[in-house]
């Protein structure tokens, strides 16, 4: 009997130590620390990772920012070099111009000689230019050079044609289509320019009667012989065909009478000079600027002299 209640306790034993093992198994589940340890953990990386993105894409946008304003820039540096460039081109043709200009300017007109005869001056200077349109010279009173006097079956021809007939700015001085050597009244015509020293500049000096006072005279060698002009009328007028100085189909001495009292009605001042319905007359006519700008001047004078 002894026996069995000893081996029972025995065998009790166990099983308080199992249900005390059991117990201890039951609560380690319990341990929330290590959980909420591992949730936490886990979270860190997130926000790590959301920053570093967050950089990433900040030096993206400087990257791209960057590049943006580098393409910027050098475009602007292509767009202002290619300006520089056309500007220098632009001075380079206008240098090229001026200079063409003036070597023009020079060939506009000729030395003048007492030596030749009329004939002999013309050949040359026709010569000289390889054209058979010149037909006169003109020589305005104090004007140390000869203008050589074209004539085309244009008058716009020469209004951009130099004596060469080469184009040309300054064009030449030129008699109109309409008129020959034999004809009553002759028209010539020439430019005028602000910037360059065209022959026919030196008209706007009869705008003041002083000038006129001390040059009353121009010549015009023509068909083999000198012609001596006395200026009766300065006038500044339209530029209108309508204008009196372009009416010359008059046919009896009365008519071309009435013809150059017009002529003179035109006058900026008082000048003295008669004439006559039996008169020849020469006209030249430039243009103005200035106080008289868009108009014409237009200086008329008699044939007194003829040889």
């Amino acid at each position: 009997m002894k026996e069995s209640k000893d081996s029972t306790k025995k065998v009790g034993r166990p099983k308080k130590e199992v249900e005390v093992k059991s117990t201890e198994t039951k609560k380690e589940p319990k341990k929330t620390p290590a959980k909420s340890q591992t949730t936490k953990k886990v979270g860190r990386p997130k926000k790590e990772e959301t920053t570093k993105i967050n950089s990433s894409n900040e030096i993206e946008t400087k990257v791209v920012n960057s590049n943006m304003k580098n393409k910027i820039f050098n475009g602007i540096l292509l767009l202002v070099t290619m300006l520089f460039i056309l500007s220098m081109i632009a001075l380079c043709v206008k240098y090229i111009k001026i200079n063409q200009t003036k070597r023009e300017l020079v060939n506009s007109v000729v030395p003048k000689s007492d030596k030749l005869s009329v004939s002999e001056e013309l050949k040359s200077t026709k010569e000289k230019y390889s054209n058979d349109e010149i037909i006169a010279l003109l020589n305005l009173d104090n004007y140390e050079y000869s203008i050589p006097i074209a004539k085309n079956e244009d008058n716009n021809y020469y209004l951009s044609h130099a004596l060469d007939k080469s184009k040309s700015i300054i064009g030449s001085t030129f008699m109109d289509y309409r008129h020959n050597s034999d004809s009553k009244q002759i028209n010539i015509y020439g430019h005028n320019s602000v910037r360059y020293e065209v022959p026919f500049k030196e008209l706007e000096g009869y705008i003041k009667k002083d000038y006129y006072e001390k040059h009353k005279y121009f010549e015009l060698r023509i068909n083999n012989e000198k012609r001596i002009y006395e200026i009766f009328s300065v006038g500044v007028v339209e530029k209108s065909s309508k204008e009196e100085h372009m009416q010359f189909n008059y046919k009896t001495d009365d008519e071309w009478l009435n013809h150059f009292n017009r002529l003179k009605d035109k006058n900026l001042y008082d000048i003295n000079v008669d004439v006559s319905g039996k008169d020849s007359i020469l006209i030249l006519q430039t243009c103005l600027f200035g106080r008289y700008s868009n108009k014409l001047l237009t200086i008329s004078g008699k044939l007194i002299y003829a040889k």
